[in-house]
């Protein structure tokens, strides 16, 4: 089995190992003997004495020092009462039993007894709210299967995490892995943020999907600690928190440290008659089933905007990390789908160990350190942000490799990963043999396709609008002799009013006068105009304070060159390039035949490091107010599209969120508001008329008080810790927009977003027999193929109602089916479902709620026909 953490086994003599068994041992025996009595608590007629969850955070990545195993052992040995609630990195447990074998060994015999609890088993313990939801699924379903390696008896049945660890849609998620309750408090470490203050007792934790749990919130009368910025009152169980949970009514007052791995405080709160507030210690459970009565106080329908967080976004280090894991979870997720199709076809596939290596170091990526702390070291001269460099690239590397070689070759493949049948153009690599003279391209049946050439250095590719269906392969093939040019649909050229790019969808004009602004926008189809023109801000521009100068600075205060970078029938691309503060960007406007998404690439090629935000931050790390909470004054791009009053909706992980926020900005700690774009962030006017916009990584974005959509590029100055946030190379990013009338569901905006991070794609032709068949296919729009893999030999498929209605939906599957079951997150079956076969297909209704998920296992009945 592979050892994660490095390290040998230290030797020991045989005299001396059995002194160490038998001292541990005579500590299980102390932390035993007592636990019968201790397990019986107090009866709920006592209920209102009040309960501390005390328990440790930490890692083998984050910090946990190699003698906490024993600390655990000898500390439950000596304090009977006490109790620890455990958020260990799963992997740690690997690397406890390589260097101190004996202590693990003692560990694992107390580590189901009623006085352990292991809270959070997440792979990586990732903050949640900023990753995709198939990513989250991964990092339960991976840690816990790594906790039962370690420890086969426990019972996973709380969530609670020391930092703010969250997302809407975890009551799906926990209750797909057999949990039953969660805690949303996160009291001594709130410094990316906190959950909403909320009740005064247990809810039931309503997700998007309709799924609940029961949850213990963070009371609205459990405040944030005056002169502090990490803690909020329940952090001690102090007089002063209780008398207010008194006074508010709350009925069984409770209370939470999860210590750092490494901290020697023992029971957090004293112990005996010292206990802070003649508090007893329990475990989450223990307090769910033994202290709290069962009856919850209301169904809180908790929102994404309710996870009020706030991360250095639009630093470069952290604009990096974002990107790395976004790149990382989309091929991750692709090259499973690709490695499952050549399963299908009869093809070899790769091994489960290989993919579980590939989500690995994705998941360890997406560690919450990686996020809040990027410049600490979490191995000898590496910090958290060149881990997740290595971490990712290692994870891209295997997913290159199961997606397919993309070299030259005179038949390929063009590979739809999505559920529904799709067509959009691709460009495929000419063979150097064939280069020289004029090729065609061909279809599967042998028919010509409209084609196009264009160089690329010493390279030439063909581009071609390819038909895919859903969930497969469409082979192509290059010949020699005159291609079919397809009609010009895009073009590039000078007018009166600016310089127009256009393809058949879009008539853009750039006004290079003023930096580069988009002055109009109209779709060609309804005539409609997609720019506010009426706004004093340029669409598509950059503004920012740049304190060092004290003011303002905009993309439209200088003249940007214009300059054609690709023009052919199918493609255009433009590139902008101007100044801002006098610093050199280059921007990119992309359009496509047929595509209503326009794709935007944005480079800022800094001359030195440049102070940008709200003033230059000098204050000490706990200081309430900072210079990076308000993002007006970061460096801006600036999208005013919708007139009048707006509404806005934000994806997030399995879910959508409509905005109930009047604007998104704020300065203090204590006054976080959720500003966080995952995927898209979409704004729709009265008129019906608005902007999806998609980020190639997450970040925030602005809104209100005046200021139009915009999304955050820059920051540059002091953070969390007093940490320095420099520019220290080129800003990159890729953005891209969807202009629409209607809704973001009438617009397809989550669709549009999955070709966006899932796009068709060329490869050499592979050996297979299902080129040209759709193995999976989802009947209509609104739902996203979340997830399709083999596991063992079934095919597992997860399915996402991203926008559709609450109607069945119809999927059919171009292989042989044996039986299909719906199942649980954790594979227990939940339902056989019925299915007909008709024309070589067989097809089956699935109830998915609207943003919930459902599971689905197909057994296949022999190979591809």
């Amino acid at each position: 089995m592979l050892i994660f953490g490095g390290g040998e086994v230290r030797a020991v003599s045989r005299t001396r190992a059995l002194r160490i068994m038998k001292h541990l041992l005579r500590a299980v025996l102390r932390t035993l003997l007592p636990l019968a009595a201790a397990v019986a608590v107090v009866p709920a007629a006592e209920a209102q004495q009040p309960s501390f969850a005390d328990g440790y955070h930490g890692g083998v990545y984050g910090h946990y020092p190699m003698w906490c195993t024993r600390f655990f052992v000898e500390g439950l040995a000596e304090t009977p009462e006490w109790r620890i609630n455990l958020e260990i990195e799963p992997e740690t447990w690997d690397s406890v039993r390589l260097h101190t074998p004996a202590d693990y060994g003692v560990f694992r015999a107390v580590a189901a007894s009623p006085r352990v609890e292991f809270v959070n088993p997440a792979y990586g313990q990732p903050y949640c709210f900023n990753i995709h939801g198939e990513s989250l699924v991964r990092h339960f379903e991976y840690g816990i299967a790594k906790l039962r390696e370690h420890f086969p008896d426990i019972e996973l049945k709380c969530y609670s995490s020391e930092e703010p660890c969250f997302t809407d849609c975890l009551p799906a998620v926990l209750r797909g892995f057999g949990f039953r309750y969660a805690v949303l408090k996160c009291s001594n470490t709130c410094w990316g943020g906190y959950v909403r203050g909320h009740g005064r007792g247990v809810v039931s934790w309503t997700g998007p999907s309709g799924d609940s749990i029961p949850a213990l919130p963070r009371y609205e009368c459990e405040g944030l600690v005056e002169g502090s910025t990490w803690q909020t009152a329940s952090w001690n169980n102090s007089d002063e928190y209780l008398e207010a949970c008194r006074r508010a009514g709350v009925r069984f007052p409770a209370g939470m440290c999860l210590q750092d791995a490494g901290w020697r405080n023992g029971p957090w709160i004293g112990t005996g008659a010292a206990t802070a507030g003649g508090s007893r210690y329990v475990t989450w459970s223990e307090y769910f089933e033994r202290v709290w009565d069962g009856r919850t106080e209301e169904a809180w329908h908790l929102t994404q905007e309710d996870i009020q967080v706030n991360l250095m976004w639009g630093s470069q280090v952290l604009q990096r990390v974002a990107q790395e894991v976004r790149s990382a979870e989309n091929r991750a997720v692709q090259a499973e789908k690709a490695d499952l199709m050549r399963w299908l076809g009869g093809g070899p596939a790769a091994d489960s160990v290989r993919v579980a290596g590939m989500w690995r170091t994705l998941m360890l990526a997406q560690h919450h350190d990686c996020w809040i702390v990027p410049y600490n070291r979490v191995a000898p001269g590496r910090t958290w942000a060149e881990k997740v460099a290595e971490w990712c690239g290692g994870s891209m590397r295997t997913a290159s490799e199961l997606l397919g070689e993309v070299s030259a070759a005179p038949a390929f493949d063009v590979v739809n990963t999505s559920g529904v049948a799709r067509r959009g153009v691709v460009r495929a690599e000419v063979p150097a043999d064939m280069a020289a003279g004029s090729v065609r391209v061909v279809d599967g049946r042998g028919r010509s396709v409209p084609c196009c050439t264009v160089a690329e250095g010493e390279r030439l590719y063909c581009l071609f609008e390819a038909e895919t269906p859903a969930f497969g392969t469409a082979r192509y093939r290059f010949v020699r002799g005159r291609p079919r040019r397809p009609d010009a649909a895009c073009a590039a050229y000078a007018a009166a009013e600016g310089f127009v790019v256009e393809n058949d969808i879009w008539r853009m004009v750039v006004d290079t006068l003023r930096g580069g602004a988009v002055v109009s926008l109209v779709d060609k189809r309804s005539g409609a105009e997609m720019v506010d023109r009426s706004s004093e801000w340029g669409f598509n521009t950059l503004r920012g304070y740049f304190y060092d100068e004290g003011r303002f600075a905009s993309s439209t205060e200088r003249a940007a060159h214009v300059e054609v970078e690709e023009l052919t029938p199918l493609t255009v691309r433009v590139a902008l390039s101007g100044t801002v503060a006098g610093e050199p960007f280059r921007q990119t406007l992309s359009l496509r035949r047929g595509d209503p998404v326009i794709e935007c690439g944005l480079r800022i090629a800094w001359s030195r490091n440049r102070g940008i935000g709200e003033y230059d931050d000098t204050a000490a790390a706990e200081a309430n107010r900072r210079a990076f909470k308000d993002d007006r004054y970061k460096l801006l791009l600036m999208f005013p599209a919708a007139a009048g009053r707006q509404t806005l909706y934000k994806n997030a992980p399995f879910s959508v969120c409509r905005s109930s926020l009047d604007n998104t900005f704020f300065k203090t700690w204590d006054t976080h508001k959720h500003n966080v774009v995952v995927d898209w962030v979409d704004v729709t006017g009265d008129g019906g008329r608005g902007l999806a916009l998609m980020s190639d990584h997450t970040t925030s974005y602005a809104h209100g008080d005046g200021i139009p959509l915009s999304l955050t590029v820059q920051y540059s100055g002091r953070g969390l810790w007093g940490r320095d946030y420099p520019l220290d190379g080129p800003t990159e990013i890729r953005y891209a927009l969807l202009p629409h009338t209607g809704t973001w569901r009438e617009a397809g905006v989550w669709d549009a977003c999955c070709g966006w991070n899932e796009p068709l794609y060329v490869r050499a032709a592979e050996t297979t027999d299902a080129a040209g068949r759709s193995l999976v296919e989802i009947e209509g729009g609104g739902y996203e193929l979340s997830s399709a893999r083999r596991c063992g030999g079934e095919v597992e498929i997860r399915l996402f109602n991203a926008g559709a209605g609450d109607a069945p939906v119809g999927v059919s599957f171009g292989f042989g089916v044996a039986e299909i079951r719906r199942t649980r997150l954790d594979g227990t079956t939940e339902e056989t479902l019925a299915a007909q076969s008709r024309g070589g297909r067989t097809r089956v209704e699935v109830p998915v709620p609207p943003s919930g998920f459902v599971t689905l296992r197909v057994r296949p009945s022999g190979v591809m026909p």
